[in-house]
């Protein structure tokens, strides 16, 4: 479904009918899942319990007893007691943020034995299991850290520090150990064992020495009352603790990298999901080769394999190769149309027939010029950059190719002796594997160094050009950063390299926390003209500004509030934001594309929206118009974009139109006009919002 159109609502309501028992988890990028999703709940009265994994309740009670007036992000306390809690709450809707994902999966599946009680809540009868100890951790970890300060302060001098390091490196551990089982006492009058585990096996042996349980049993009987005996493991992870049998990756490109940890971290719990729901407006906003991961964690493997190389090369031909690695793939649109016909049966693209959205109204582009002076800067700024990342380039495979070729030139015999030599005195040393590889890389470079042929590589080094560096460096590799100089050029400042205590870092960080040299202010003198334009022709609403670099929005923000504007601010993403743009409360606010898009209801207090510079992402360039332009908004949107003439500005939106392309053309193939049962659903959950 389009942006916009009622996604969230619609998945709602077939939840609402369709539900499997036990619990929903919704995986979004933030601002979704600590807004939208809640927002929807309560808005139409669906009887759900929703708790935020990234922010607290309002009207949280706090320490101290009071209850907050607004909401802010969880501690990481606060975080660890919801996601324990989980397996003792009723069945409700839990949500996290994408970024936050990984971290979620990784203490579920670490987490040991299920509790029996939510956090806090002590037993009857006062006997102590692992849920009590668990609850006393904290205490336990206070505990041992004063007893390890006690053991540094009554060391000798001279061992101090060194004392200090082993303990500090043991509290570190510590805090990082789960509490996982408590085994009962032993027939002959042995004390139960609290057992710890740690994933990573060198730490855990640290928490395994003899001393350190021997200390750790004294605290927690001294916190429990009760003797214990403490055990440490290497922490397995056991995926059937995952309780979500339902979850719903709400704008599934966030999933499209397939080396990404969200990715891997949702593979490894796929197994044990019985329904997954995928919602996207942009599925593919970089191209079709980006649907494979997404489809992945649907069918796992059924459509596409289990291959994402094979799956390229098998729908795709590359477009671009920088030192043998393809960086940019292309699809026939025969292929194009055979892919979208594959997953038919997976991807539903609804048209929301009677949703009506006042849509847009016509572009309006501001060219801003610079001055004959700052032009030839630019021009002088551009070669400069270009040079930098050709001399980079240049030196960076120079060296590569004389490397090469004095392996390909040196007495392998000789090189594989040294390695073996280098790995028997890695074992003998007692050298973990990390250690043991990087003296055997050592050797090895030393015997190449001892038998290539230095002529051979000083040749390959002298017949590396300018012309393969500007073609692996500036077409690939570097071009996004030559282009982020040039477009910082553009905007009107540039970050510069300046350390903290030296001349000019005060004022090249008066206005950002960054050192940053202004340049020019032809955008944001437009920026100002176009406010004040609105605002005196009584153009009802706020103004949006969606901004790219952050000093652009530090510097707006100062030049708004200077001409008047007091009440601009930068969204922060948390709800009580959203509400008072939405009230009218904000005259201007600055996003930026990645933190405020995918399911933002901003229509309610403005339509128009100022692009200051634009974003390399298809995605953010469609789904940020998309925040004004939903159900409710009574104005068409109107997009204002401010481009610096002959600069680098001027090619950008051709850039995006181009990625576009592609994009609508998956979204058409898809398009379920023949799946009239799925839009006759939306049509009927649109009547019901209407009366």
């Amino acid at each position: 479904m389009t942006m916009g159109s009622g996604k969230t609502l619609v998945t709602l309501s077939a939840l609402s009918y369709l539900r499997e028992p036990g619990h929903i988890l919704v995986v979004a990028p933030r601002n979704i899942a600590v807004d939208t999703w809640p927002e929807e709940l309560f808005d139409w009265d669906i009887p759900l319990q929703v708790t935020s994994f990234n922010i607290t309740p309002p009207g949280m009670v706090g320490k101290n007893g009071r209850r907050s007036k607004g909401q802010r992000n969880l501690k990481p306390a606060e975080f660890k007691t919801l996601v324990d809690n989980i397996g003792t709450d009723k069945p409700g809707l839990y949500t996290v943020g994408s970024d936050r994902f990984t971290d979620l999966v990784q203490r579920i599946i670490y987490a040991g034995e299920p509790r029996v009680r939510p956090v806090g809540c002590a037993r009857d009868d006062g006997v102590i299991d692992l849920d009590a100890v668990r609850d006393a951790f904290s205490e336990i970890e206070d505990r041992y850290a004063a007893l390890c300060l006690d053991r540094v302060e009554a060391a000798p001098e001279a061992e101090r520090g060194a004392v200090d390091d082993q303990y500090s490196e043991i509290k570190a551990a510590l805090g990082q150990a789960r509490l996982v089982k408590l085994k009962p006492g032993t027939a002959s009058g042995g004390a139960p064992t609290v057992v710890f585990a740690h994933r990573d096996p060198k730490k855990a042996k640290r928490l395994r020495a003899e001393q350190v349980r021997h200390d750790l049993a004294d605290v927690i009987t001294a916190v429990t009352g009760h003797p214990f005996r403490v055990a440490v493991i290497v922490a397995k992870p056991d995926y059937r603790q995952w309780p979500f049998p339902t979850v719903i990756i709400d704008e599934a490109q966030g999933f499209k990298n397939p080396q990404s940890l969200r990715w891997k971290a949702m593979i490894a719990v796929r197994p044990h999901i019985r329904r997954l729901i995928e919602l996207s407006g942009t599925p593919t906003p970089e191209g079709a080769h980006e649907i494979w991961p997404q489809i992945f964690l649907l069918d796992q493997g059924d459509t596409f394999g289990t291959s994402y190389t094979d799956h390229l090369a098998t729908w795709f031909t590359p477009e671009q190769v920088v030192q043998n690695q393809v960086t940019r793939w292309q699809i026939s649109r025969w292929n194009e149309t055979q892919l979208h016909q594959a997953i038919s049966h997976l991807a539903i693209s609804a048209e929301n027939t009677e949703l009506h959205l006042m849509g847009f109204g016509p572009p309006i582009t501001h060219r801003v010029p610079l001055s004959a002076d700052l032009m030839n800067a630019y021009q002088a700024f551009a070669r400069d950059a270009l040079l930098s990342v050709l001399l980079t380039g240049l030196t960076e495979l120079r060296e590569r190719a004389y490397d090469q070729s004095m392996a390909a030139t040196a007495d392998m015999f000789a090189v594989t002796a040294a390695e073996d030599d280098a790995r028997r005195r890695a074992q003998c040393s007692g050298l973990d594997k990390s250690e043991t590889e990087g003296a055997v890389s050592e050797a090895r470079q030393r015997a190449i160094g001892a038998t290539g042929d230095t002529a051979v590589a000083r040749a390959a080094y002298d017949a590396v050009t300018l012309d393969d560096a500007s073609a692996h460096y500036i077409e690939a590799v570097n071009g996004g950063v030559l282009r982020n100089k040039l477009l910082q050029f553009a905007a009107g400042a540039v970050y510069i390299d300046l350390d903290k205590g030296a001349d000019g870092y005060a004022k090249a960080t008066s206005l950002t926390s960054r050192p940053t040299l202004q340049l020019h202010s032809a955008k944001f003198d437009k920026v100002i003209d176009i406010c004040d334009q609105h605002f005196a022709t009584g153009g009802d609403g706020s103004v949006l500004i969606a901004y790219r670099f952050d000093f652009e929005k530090t510097i707006l923000i100062d030049r708004l509030r200077r001409a008047g504007y007091l009440g601009a601010r930068a969204y922060n993403g948390m709800p009580d934001t959203k509400k008072a743009w939405n009230r009218g409360e904000i005259p201007v606010m600055l996003v930026h594309p990645a933190s405020a898009g995918h399911g933002l209801n901003l229509q309610f207090g403005g339509h128009t929206l100022i692009w200051t510079t634009l974003p390399d992402s298809n995605e953010h360039y469609g789904q940020t118009p998309a925040r004004l332009n939903r159900l409710g908004q009574t104005k068409p949107v109107v997009v204002h974009t401010i481009l610096t003439e002959n600069t680098i500005d001027m090619a950008m939106p051709g850039a995006l139109s181009d990625k576009q392309a592609s994009q609508e053309r998956l979204m058409q193939a898809t398009r379920s006009e023949f799946k009239s049962s799925i839009a006759g659903a939306i049509a009927a959950v649109n009547r019901a919002h209407r009366q």
